[in-house]
C-alpha cells in the first residue's frame, strides 16, 4: 500500500508540473521534468557497497540541467543520503558518481560511459528514443508529446544495482 501511495505521489508531481507547462518556457519546463524524473529514479534504487553519506549525480555537458538538479536536490535526502550534483565531461570525471545522466546531444558518449562503469553499481540514465536499446539502464523519452521513460532490465542487472519492481513496471520495457 505504501508503494502505491509513493507511486501515486510521483505521478501526481509529474502531472502537476505538466499542468503548469503552458505558463513556463517549454525548454525550462522540459529540464525541470527531467530533473524530477532523475530525482524520482533515485528513490527506487539501492546502491550496494555504497558507504558514502552522499549520492553523486553526474550530468554530462548540460549546465542548465545541472543547475536545475542542484536546485531540486538541494535539501533532499534518500535513505539519509544527501545529493551532490557534479558536471561531467568524460567517464574519468565521474568516478565518484552513482548516477550518470547523458542528455540527447551527448548520446555519442553513451558507449564510453557504459564501458567505463560496467559492473560498478552506477545507474546510467540517458535521454533519447534509442538510448535504452543501446545500453542505458533508463532512457527518458518523449512519447505522444509527454515525457516518459524506457527501462533496460539487462543493463540494470549488468550494473549490479537493485531497482524496485515499481520503477521497472512504470517504465516501457526495452531489450
Amino acid at each position: 500500500m505504501k508503494s502505491i501511495c509513493r507511486n501515486a505521489v510521483m505521478i501526481l508531481m509529474v502531472a502537476l508540473l505538466a499542468l503548469f507547462s503552458a505558463f513556463i518556457n517549454p525548454q525550462i519546463n522540459s529540464i525541470s521534468l527531467k530533473a524530477l524524473f532523475i530525482y524520482n529514479f533515485t528513490k527506487h534504487v539501492d546502491w550496494p557497497n555504497h558507504g558514502s553519506s552522499q549520492i553523486y549525480v553526474g550530468v554530462v555537458n548540460e549546465p542548465i540541467l545541472t543547475e536545475k538538479l542542484l536546485q531540486i536536490l538541494k535539501n533532499k535526502k534518500i535513505k539519509e543520503k544527501t545529493f551532490e550534483v557534479v558536471p561531467v565531461q568524460s567517464p574519468e570525471d565521474a568516478n565518484k558518481c552513482q548516477l550518470i545522466f547523458i542528455p540527447a546531444q551527448q548520446g555519442y558518449q553513451l558507449k564510453p560511459f557504459i564501458k567505463w562503469f560496467e559492473g560498478r553499481n552506477v545507474l546510467i540514465v540517458a535521454e533519447g528514443n534509442d538510448m535504452a536499446a543501446r545500453g542505458a539502464a533508463i532512457s527518458i523519452i518523449e512519447n505522444n508529446g509527454k515525457l516518459t521513460f524506457e527501462v533496460n532490465e539487462q543493463a540494470i542487472n549488468h550494473s549490479g544495482l537493485k531497482v524496485s519492481k515499481e520503477l521497472i513496471q512504470l517504465g516501457i520495457p526495452v531489450k
